[in-house]
């Protein structure tokens, strides 16, 4: 398939169009197992509502940005739609005067209370994507803010009237969106992967089955509802990279090798860890240091016996150089006995003498959104644990406190569910590897503190052909 003219819907997504460009309802959902595609639906549906109502405007809204460009703008642009693509702005224009806004919904306050980036304008719909990770105030905003009615001329001549659309779409992970829409009086559908069998690779189904639980399966290939229970961090495999997260035999290059160091500064039981871009886009966790019973104070003394600031580091110097410092948020609360915050502490040059990034946005901090991306990055190979964190943790003695312990031994809590149990020793290391990796996502370290002394790992887009090749990218 290269254009919309070429789509030959599965039957659910002959429903779910149909549906929706004959406005049969004014919501729409549907969750479902991975590669059944749910978002190519989306997709579709959008691009066939704007050639549909001239004139018309549009939203399709993630949860990141590098998920809409990764997975939405390929999808579209494989359409080979009538229409030009404005990058700056994200925004596709029609030839027919319909738009289409692609929107990351990461933004400050309430979205529900004019803190969302689907403010302005009379929509005539939106689609929300990935909304397991997505906050469910959203469909609050998208009920305000598609407020416009959409006409046709039927062959007898009458004026047909559609209502706005609302369409959500996402894994069956925490499902919110299908039986709010339901209670909307709205159509749901749950696909499944098998229902997508035709275009998918027979190898790509068996590979996803050999790495699943039974539970699993039956939600990320029958889209069956999965409630968090057992091991946090699922996606984890003790296997050697690329089949697994342990990356070993890698030779790290400190002089052009992008590091942060991410920390959960606790109580009494601080964890840090040393992560490194081993590849463009996967980071490693190279070191350690979560020592029992350890001041802060305590542990900066450790710290920098290990580590030092990259404008400090200088090749030989026994150390390892740090780009970047990321904590807790926890850490700006100021001490009533010292008068200072923990991020105080740690900028001085008793410290650690770099100044702690936090992350400021409340909407980012979900823990459950934060462990669900880690558990999809994970499974995707972008978060590797070095061979040697991996082999130390296990050989250190049973009371101590390591990585490799914490990702085993972190698990959801049977009496809160879907959240995950703070045990006060479990916890802490992926609390650290969580802050680093929300960095990394919400696009950490704008500023290279090497440009120009290392090669650009950014790669550019590649271009995609074929909608077959941008479904088997998905």
């Amino acid at each position: 398939m290269t254009t919309l003219a070429d789509f030959r819907p599965l039957p659910w997504q002959a429903a779910a169009l149909d549906g929706m460009l004959h406005g049969r309802a004014s919501a729409f959902a549907w969750r479902g197992g991975v590669g059944s595609g749910k978002s190519l639906t989306a997709c579709v549906a959008l691009a066939s509502l704007a050639y549909t109502f001239p004139g018309s405007e549009w939203i399709l809204g993630m949860d990141t940005h590098p998920r809409l460009e990764l997975v939405h703008l390929p999808l579209l642009r494989a359409l080979r739609l009538r229409a030009s693509y404005k990058a700056a702005d994200r925004v596709f224009e029609f030839e027919n005067g319909s738009v289409l806004r692609l929107k990351h919904l990461e933004f400050a306050g309430d979205p529900a209370a004019g803190g969302s980036p689907l403010e302005g304008g009379n929509l005539d719909g939106i689609v929300l994507d990935e909304c397991q990770v997505v906050d469910k105030r959203y469909l609050k905003v998208a009920l305000m803010r598609t407020r416009k009615r959409r006409t046709v001329t039927a062959r007898d001549g009458r004026t047909v009237e559609f209502p706005p659309l609302i369409a959500l779409s996402g894994l069956p992970i925490g499902d919110w969106w299908t039986p709010a829409v339901r209670a909307m009086g709205g159509m749901t559908w749950v696909p499944r992967t098998s229902d997508n069998a035709r275009h998918l690779d027979p190898a790509y189904i068996e590979r996803v089955k050999a790495g699943l639980t039974e539970r699993e399966r039956r939600a990320f290939l029958d889209g069956e509802e999965l409630q968090p229970e057992g091991q946090v961090l699922y996606g984890y495999s003790s296997r050697d990279y690329p089949e697994g997260n342990v990356l070993r035999g890698h030779v790290i290059d400190w002089r052009t090798t992008r590091t942060m160091l991410a920390g959960d500064l606790g109580h009494r039981s601080p964890a840090f860890l040393l992560m490194a871009e081993v590849f463009p886009g996967v980071w490693c966790v190279v070191r350690e240091w979560a020592p029992d019973r350890t001041t802060l104070p305590d542990l900066c003394d450790i710290l920098r016996r290990d580590v030092c600031p990259r404008r400090d580091w200088s090749p030989g110097c026994g150390r390892l150089p740090v780009d970047e410092l990321v904590v807790d948020p926890a850490g700006e609360a100021v001490s009533d006995q010292t008068g200072h915050s923990d991020l105080e502490l740690l900028a001085r040059p008793s410290g650690l003498g770099m100044w702690p990034m936090v992350e400021p946005q409340g909407p980012r901090r979900s823990i459950v959104g934060g462990l669900q991306r880690m558990n999809l990055s994970l499974e995707q190979r972008l978060l590797l644990v070095s061979g040697r964190v991996v082999d130390a943790g296990l050989a250190a003695p049973e009371d101590h406190r390591t990585l490799i312990r914490c990702i085993q031994g972190y698990r959801w809590d049977p009496r809160n569910p879907a959240k995950p149990k703070k045990d006060d020793r479990h916890d802490h290391h992926i609390d650290a590897w969580r802050y680093g990796w929300r960095r990394v996502l919400w696009d950490a370290m704008p500023v290279d503190p090497l440009e120009g002394r290392r090669p650009s790992v950014v790669e550019p887009m590649r271009p995609i052909e074929t909608l077959a090749a941008a479904r088997d990218e998905r």
